[in-house]
């Protein structure tokens, strides 16, 4: 959606109503993807005619690169960009098993080594110092991990974030990047915003009191829900805890679970039979004092079982 945006494709945005962020037809694509490949299709069913424009490379040999830098210098010398560099990818880049296979679907030369090595962090950052601007998927910085045989650890994977903060170091001062994912620099309006109006679509009303953000990390998760004007709730399940919360002082959460399944609502025999459910959030801890400091979601008083009569208003709305 970011690569091929046109303004017409969010009249409901603030932003991203007024201009075209897409890239332009005729641009030289420098991708750097994981997830087996999927983009390439993704990309041609979205918009095909500006795919098919467009010179897409997965890789490029050094002379390559800087015949690139040339331009991307020279489009920025005049005012636009001509030269992008796109990162589709989780962390882990494809194999040139998975990528080879998709060549006769692109048309276009596709390979990769099947790891981050110094030639392709060195021909792009020729192309970044020289004026390309930056797309890319999220900001996670890792992808939380586990492994059964040390129990109570996570175990941080390279995510994308680690990866476009090194990318964002080679920029020119003039360079752009710009994140599609949650918390990110156009996170609201790629996903935030796009998911309310998906919501919208299946009869919500809109009201932004009653949706709420569910997700493990502060500075993507929390970000995004609080950037948009949601409600916000931090599972302590996977990369962040509570405790966290004072390194990220303009993400406040409004709630805070154990885990996921904390939140589903679960049948309590002592409640009639029309109304057997228990407070959503049993386990989660109300922040009374969002946005006015960390300290708000870590003072908070202890849980206290909710009678039936509390549990039917608190999950009718109503915050006890």
């Amino acid at each position: 959606n970011f690569m091929t945006h046109k303004k017409e494709d969010t009249p409901n945005s603030s932003r991203a109503s007024m201009v075209n962020l897409g890239i332009p037809y005729g641009a030289k694509v420098f991708v750097i993807a994981g997830g087996d490949g999927f983009w390439m299709n993704s990309l041609r069913m979205h918009d095909s005619l500006r795919y098919d424009s467009w010179d897409i490379r997965t890789s490029l040999s050094e002379t390559e690169a800087k015949d690139w830098s040339v331009e991307a210098s020279a489009s920025q010398a005049e005012g636009k960009c001509n030269v992008y560099v796109v990162m589709f990818l989780d962390g882990k880049l494809d194999e040139v098993s998975s990528v080879e296979k998709r060549r006769s679907m692109s048309g276009r030369s596709t390979s990769y080594n099947g790891d981050w090595n110094y030639g392709l962090i060195r021909d792009t950052s020729f192309l970044l110092h020289h004026g390309a601007n930056l797309i890319y998927t999220a900001d996670d910085s890792f992808n939380p991990s586990e492994d059964p045989a040390y129990p109570g650890m996570v175990f941080p994977l390279p995510g994308p974030g680690m990866f476009a903060a090194m990318m964002k170091f080679l920029m020119a001062p003039n360079g752009e990047s710009g994140c599609a994912g949650k918390g990110g620099s156009h996170g609201d309006i790629f996903m935030m915003e796009h998911a309310i109006e998906m919501l919208k679509g299946q009869g919500h009303d809109g009201d932004l009191t009653k949706i709420m953000m569910v997700g493990d990390r502060f500075d993507t998760d929390i970000r995004g829900g609080v950037s948009s004007g949601i409600r916000t709730c931090l599972v302590q399940s996977g990369a962040h805890t509570v405790s966290c919360q004072s390194k990220f002082v303009n993400d406040v959460a409004d709630w805070t679970a154990v885990s996921v399944a904390d939140l589903v609502p679960v049948p309590d025999s002592t409640t009639p039979s029309h109304n057997k459910r228990r407070a959503s959030l049993k386990k989660a801890r109300e922040c009374p004092n969002r946005g006015k400091g960390w300290q708000s979601v870590i003072t908070r008083v202890s849980w206290v079982e909710p009678s039936p009569v509390e549990t039917d208003a608190f999950t009718n709305g109503d915050k006890k």
